[in-house]
Parts: structure tokens; sequence; C-alpha cells
């Protein structure tokens, strides 16, 4: 007998994002406090995962620019049922976004702000299916293999 769900575990390591960010990047040049780098994630409809950028870097003037993370990363786990992974199910959007993050505030309960400054979105439903093939044939408790992945963000614009 089949499970009925399936936990699903992805591992975002980031090593950098560069290039333009288009009007975005400009905006963070000019801004008065130093804007903080950072790649935010979110998987389905769940609440977003911020990775912030190794502590010296920062954005350069526009039109290019190279982030480092220097490896830093998050993990995701996700219980899904395995009816909604079907070929015919709708698809498993992973978002990742390029973000200027406003610095900390004093105040413990204030909330940090954002600015999205670019952002792509991929649909993992192929990798769910084979991860689910994967468990069906009995090698569940082994591993899946890291896949080294490079996305292209699409800068945010001003109308």
């Amino acid at each position: 007998m089949y499970p009925s769900e399936v936990l699903f575990t992805i591992e975002l390591v980031a090593e950098s994002f560069q290039g333009s960010a288009g009007r975005g990047a400009a905006w963070v040049q000019a801004s008065a406090e130093r804007q903080i780098p950072a790649l935010g994630i979110r998987l389905l409809d769940l609440a977003p995962a911020v990775i912030e950028a190794a502590d010296s870097e920062a954005f350069a003037a526009p039109p290019e620019s190279h982030v480092s993370f220097n490896g830093r990363g998050k993990a995701l786990v996700v219980e899904m049922p395995i009816a909604s992974t079907s070929e015919a199910a709708e698809p498993i959007p992973l978002w990742l976004m390029a973000l200027a993050l406003q610095p900390s505030s004093a105040a413990a309960d204030a909330t940090r702000s954002a600015v999205l400054l670019a952002s792509a979105c991929i649909d993992l439903r192929q990798e769910v299916l084979r991860a689910i093939s994967a468990c069906t044939k009995g090698s569940a408790s082994a591993p899946c293999t890291f896949r080294r992945c490079s996305f292209r963000m699409t800068p945010v614009r001003e109308t």
C-alpha cells in the first residue's frame, strides 16, 4: 500500500546573484539607509523564507551588481498529498526573489520591510514526481542528489 502523503524537502544553497535589478537597483542606491541584499524563497502558499547575503555584501551601482551569499541557505520541508502531485495536478510553484531588506530597527516588534528587485518562478512538479517515483520503488531512504542550478530573474519594472 502506498502512502497518501509525501514529505518533500528542498534545500536551497545560494552562492550569489548578479546583474542589473532594473530601476529597483537605482532606488536602492538612492536610499539614505544601507539596504541589505537578500534572497526570498516561497514554496506554494507557505510563508516566505529569507536568506541574507554575507555581512560585508552591498549592492553595487547599476547596471551590474554582484552579491555573494557564501553558501548560505535554507531548508524547506512540506507534506503534500500524493493526489495533488499527479501529472495532471496544478503546478508546484517555487518563487525566488532578489530583495533589498530595510535595516533592523531597535523596536522588537517592528516588522522588517523589503523591496522586490527581481523574481523567478519555477514549477517543481517534475522534481516532486521524480521523488515520489523513487519512493514507490523502495529507494526512499536514499537521499536525492543535489542539482546545481542557476536561474534568470526578471527585474521589477516601474510603470
